[in-house]
């Protein structure tokens, strides 16, 4: 089904006609539903046209349409995240939260361990968080978990003794570092480039898979039971949990042509975040 130019117009404000953007649109591919291979959404390609109507270079067009179907999928991700870890609903919602590491360390401290946070535990708790948001060394998300891990494991230790770790409570703790990658998860998405993001993606997979075909050994509490490639879960990249479409979609972004006009790589971008069979 094609629509007619006076549809097209309505479908934009007056300034966005003046500025050229439904001419942008009616020239992309129109919605087809005679070839099941083929269908388009107008809706996403309307959004699409909006997104990189004033963008005048092919990197300002890919990075703009590949950061929003990162954004698309972030609730996609998380519950399909969520449902894989069992992670309870309230772990899931405070995942979401801007405070959320803090929020989760010091509960873990204060309420299941009993300390009492000095001032010098609060500034090197709020340093870790910094660094770990920072992240300098582009570290995975599963590295920096596991600073949080070290963190509390090491503050316990410093009150309590040594040894006294492994009486942390196991299921709290696998919950808290389970939701911790969520909201990293969710926060790099909201606020790296895709550049960032497809890089961080890369090097998380290319750990899981190592860690998939040589499994590591390392410290764990006496008392919980030993999985094999535990590890591998915690380590899988974001866009492990995306859908296959959206997945699709930025995989042939990633892969256009670039050696083109930029009005064609344009078009074709456009294209591709349209399409919904695939």
């Amino acid at each position: 089904m094609s629509l007619e130019p006076d549809e097209i117009q309505g479908m934009f404000t007056e300034a966005e006609r003046a500025a050229g953007i439904a001419a942008i649109f009616a020239g992309s591919p129109q919605p087809v539903t005679e070839k099941k291979e083929a269908s388009i959404s107008s809706s996403r390609q309307l959004r699409a046209t909006r997104t990189v109507a004033s963008l005048s270079s092919i990197d300002e067009i890919k990075r703009s349409l590949i950061n929003s179907l990162f954004i698309d999928e972030i609730d996609y991700m998380s519950t399909r995240y969520a449902k894989n870890e069992g992670l309870p609903a309230e772990y899931k919602a405070i995942a979401k939260e801007r405070n959320c590491l803090n929020i989760m360390i010091k509960g873990m401290l204060q309420k299941n361990c009993k300390v009492i946070m000095s001032q010098e535990n609060i500034e090197s708790l709020d340093l870790l968080i910094s660094t770990i948001y920072e992240n300098k060394e582009f570290e995975t998300v599963y590295e920096r978990v596991g600073r949080i891990q070290n963190f509390i494991h090491a503050t316990v230790i410093n009150v309590y003794g040594d040894g006294m770790n492994e009486n942390l409570p196991i299921r709290t703790m696998r919950h808290l570092l389970s939701a911790a990658r969520l909201h990293l998860f969710i926060h790099e998405i909201k606020h790296k480039d895709c550049e960032y993001l497809l890089a961080m993606a890369r090097k998380s997979e290319g750990i899981a898979n190592k860690e998939f075909t040589n499994p590591s050994t390392g410290w764990s509490p006496s008392n919980k039971k030993k999985i094999k490639n535990w590890r591998v879960r915690g380590m899988r990249p974001f866009d492990f949990f995306f859908s296959s479409s959206n997945r699709n979609r930025i995989e042939r972004l990633v892969a256009l042509n670039s050696r083109i006009s930029v009005e064609d790589y344009k078009k074709e971008a456009i294209e591709i975040y349209s399409v919904v069979n695939i």
